[in-house]
């Protein structure tokens, strides 16, 4: 029985295990289920209603209690010993008759058999591998996995016999070829691979394919057809080395490549196995890519030392070399490999793209003055390339960071007329407008921002929604036109609620009119209260009958969720899905944590912000693209903190997009991407003892716990300013101090403006409105603010004298 009291779709074993978290209501009830019309009359009181079987999909995880969310919190962070450790625990804890002991038991083996314990991965396995489970095909390919871990290939092969369905299919065929390549059988491995097509092999197939033609070509002595399935077998290794350089599976085809190539003539042996130039380049790019810059920058310094001046690719090596260094952000040496560059790269299409990041790599040293005149050669000898309005808007920047505001306007005020293409030209207009309405030249400033409002141009990033209107309104409202300024502020809440700019319009309103603000925004905000139910009720369709629908909910259910998207891609190539079970599978991915499956399955490709009204019609959109992962985790760090659970949602969804095991380009690390150090100075005020490493730090309930602690230090630090602690938590705390003393006597709102970094700037508007949006579509209080209160006109540096000259002059007009 479910959670509802309704009986399972088909009669359950022993175990309850065909329960996979879809039963029957009934059809003793109507039901009304959306996107399906009931016959007339259904609802007349004089008439029975029609009944409609339905089925009832649990929004909950198949183990739901304290020991089995430890476990699967362990399991998803790859602690795999410790997830093993827990999951027996929780099997021991139950009778085999009991609900949940055979998702324990499946889940204890996968744990087991990632930690490479083959032996007991295969006892549990066993132990259920006989019984009538949905999971059954899943739990009989992973024991034939751990059994030829074992080295038990007769036991594997005797799991894989007989017909196996998509999605298993494949890995059912890689399982049988490796256990008869282990029984020395690769001409019958050679013929079983033959069953996945070329097109879906992935580099596991590729070494496996390579491995058997070349032992049945050694078995056939060399004999023309093995030999040629052989030769094109080592060209797929060839080029896995090139396209996946500082991985296992890299590594694996070299070894195989260097073993094999001794079937092959003299002439095409050398040629297998030597590396070019371009494929050592390739693999420096592939490298810095991967953020394995270490390696990157071994085999870049070896291509400098070794590739002549004359050389036709000495351009493509130094650039390439410089990036390897500039990515791993050690600027002094990638300014070196950039100014090798540009004379090397002199005269060439790649000339004026190394121009421009050795510029930035040398205003990353600190070199303003030699980063200027560079950028002013880019832009003299390429004056139509597409960063030559890049270069003199640069230009622009670093005379007004010297104090040049004259110098500033001249290269900034003639970027449009001598670049009315280029794609920098609203960016130097709207800092032409900061720039006057500062100096006090709110009629030029108004101008200025008229002219963006007229363009219509849309901003680069949602969270951005609004910038050019706003900053109309705020320059309207400093030359005393302050009816219009509250029209333009008002229209910025209404098209814009939750963006950054959104946000400081409803601050400004709010000080006029807190009422009508409020009334203002909830008309933007209609159709967010809708209440998220406990379980789905679905029409009963043959298709949310089947095998595949039951798997894919039941593996979303235990948190295997590429497991899961794999029976769901399966479906929607067979027959199809129905929309209603395409629905069900995206709120219950959502909800569980496949929020990459939820967002897909929903039709969501991006953010809503900026596109869909928040409204009924689009409420799943919203809650898809903004789900909350971890919620029980997040919730109680939070309120450990005295922080709104809001504000640390949004700062997971931008760093990590909820992933717990995401690793950044700067070693940052799970959830809320914290570094070791920082992570080991918080840990201690988050409640968690223990040496901390980077695996620890993958465990959701560590991680988001020394988050929070972080963001409670920072919230100290800076009273009364929680719009600024993503440019802290970004940045790092000594940069915003360091700011907030060059320029905290401006309002919050300019003072945003003026910090140095783009992407710290957009970072924390991004934040900022994730928070909003989370504040807005789960608040539990109807009466409470749907969205963080912002005052853009307060002091940006709360240790200020309340009234700056700054703040006051600010203050004026509309919103003040």
């Amino acid at each position: 029985m479910d959670a509802a009291g309704a009986p399972p779709v088909r009669p359950a074993p022993r175990d309850g295990a065909a329960d996979a978290g879809v039963a029957d209501a009934g059809a003793d009830e109507a039901v009304d289920v959306p996107g399906e019309t009931a016959a007339d009359g259904a609802g007349d009181d004089e008439e029975s209603a029609i009944e409609i079987r339905t089925l009832v999909v649990e929004l909950g995880p198949a183990l739901d209690d304290r020991a089995a969310r430890d476990a699967a919190e362990a399991f998803a962070a790859g602690d795999f010993e410790e997830a093993a450790r827990r999951f027996d625990e929780v099997r021991r804890g139950r009778a085999e008759t009991d609900d949940g002991w055979y998702e324990a038991t499946l889940m204890a083996g996968l744990a087991h058999l990632e930690a490479g314990a083959e032996r007991r991965a295969a006892e549990r396995l066993e132990s259920i591998a006989g019984r009538e489970h949905v999971l059954r095909p899943f739990v009989l390919l992973q024991l034939a996995r751990a059994e030829l871990g074992r080295r038990r290939p007769e036991a594997a092969l005797e799991r894989l016999g007989g017909a196996w369905e998509a999605p298993y299919a494949a890995e059912a065929t890689r399982r049988r070829a490796a256990a008869l390549l282990a029984l020395g059988r690769p001409q019958e491995a050679l013929e079983a691979c033959g069953g996945i097509p070329p097109a879906d092999r992935v580099a596991g197939d590729r070494l496996l394919v390579a491995r058997a033609a070349c032992e049945a070509a050694r078995a056939a002595e060399g004999a023309g057809g093995p030999l040629e399935r052989c030769r094109a077998a080592l060209e797929e290794l060839r080029a896995l080395r090139a396209e996946r350089p500082g991985t296992a599976e890299a590594d694996e085809a070299d070894r195989r490549l260097q073993a094999e190539a001794g079937l092959l003539p003299a002439a095409e042996r050398r040629r297998l196995l030597d590396v070019t130039l371009a494929d050592r380049l390739e693999r420096v790019r592939r490298l810095t890519s991967a953020y394995r810059y270490d390696l990157a920058q071994r085999e870049a310094q070896r291509l400098v030392e070794e590739t002549p001046a004359n050389d036709r690719l000495r351009c493509a090596v130094l650039r390439t070399a410089a990036d390897a260094w500039y990515r791993a952000r050690a600027y002094g040496k990638a300014v070196e490999l950039f100014e090798e560059a540009c004379d090397a790269c002199a005269g060439t299409d790649d000339w004026p793209e190394v121009a421009w990041r050795g510029g930035k790599a040398l205003l990353n040293t600190g070199r303003d003055a030699e980063a200027a005149r560079r950028f002013e050669e880019l832009e003299r000898a390429a004056p139509h390339h597409a960063l030559a309005d890049d270069a003199r808007l640069a230009r622009a920047e670093l005379a007004l960071e010297g104090g040049d505001g004259a110098a500033f306007e001249r290269l900034a005020g003639t970027l449009a007329r001598d670049f009315p293409g280029g794609d920098r030209v609203e960016e130097a207009t709207r800092r032409l407008g900061l720039y006057r309405l500062g100096a006090g030249r709110a009629e030029e400033a108004e101008r200025d921002f008229a002219a963006l409002v007229a363009r219509e141009a849309p901003e680069a990033e949602a969270p951005q929604g609004g910038r050019a209107r706003y900053w109309h309104a705020v320059a309207l409202a400093a030359c005393g036109r302050v009816d219009e300024a509250r029209g333009e502020l008002r229209r910025v809440l209404r098209r814009h609620p939750l963006t950054w700019y959104g946000l400081l319009a409803y601050g400004r309103l709010r000080a006029e009119d807190a009422a009508a603000a409020r009334r203002l925004l909830e008309a933007a905000l209609a159709g967010r209260r809708e209440p998220e139910p406990p379980r789905l009720e679905l029409p009963d369709l043959p298709a949310l009958r089947s095998d595949g629908f039951r798997r894919a909910v039941a593996l979303l259910r235990l948190g295997l969720f590429d497991a899961a998207e794999a029976e769901v891609e399966a479906l929607r190539a067979g027959p199809g899905l129905p929309s209603a079970a395409t629905g069900a599978l995206s709120v219950l991915a959502e909800r569980l944590g496949a929020y990459r499956l939820g967002r897909r399955l929903g039709g969501v490709g991006g953010s809503p912000l900026g596109r869909d009204p928040l409204d009924a019609a689009h409420l799943r959109a919203w809650r898809l693209a903004y789900p909350r992962g971890f919620r029980a985790t997040v919730v109680a760090a939070a309120e450990a903190q005295g922080l709104p659970a809001a504000l640390l949602f949004g700062f997971i969804r931008e760093e990590s997009g909820f992933e717990p095991r995401a690793f950044s380009s700067a070693h940052a690390v799970g959830l809320m991407q914290l570094l070791v150090p920082t992570a080991e100075r918080f840990a201690a005020a988050a409640g968690v003892t223990g040496a901390i490493s980077r695996r620890r730090l993958q465990r959701p309930g560590v991680n988001v716990s020394i988050g929070a602690a972080f963001l409670r230090f920072l919230d100290d630090r800076y009273p009364d300013r929680r719009a600024l602690l993503p440019a802290a938590y970004n940045a790092g705390e000594g940069r915003l101090d360091r700011w907030l003393r060059e320029s905290g006597d401006l309002p919050l709102d300019r003072f945003v403006e003026t910090v140095p970094y783009d992407n710290v700037r957009t970072y924390l508007m991004r934040v900022v409105s994730s928070w909003a949006v989370y504040q807005a579509l789960y608040a539990e209080d109807p009466t409470a603010e749907p969205v963080p209160l912002i005052d853009p006109t307060v002091v940006a540096d709360p240790r200020r004298a309340a009234a700056s000259p700054a703040a006051a002059a600010a203050a004026t007009g509309a919103g003040g």
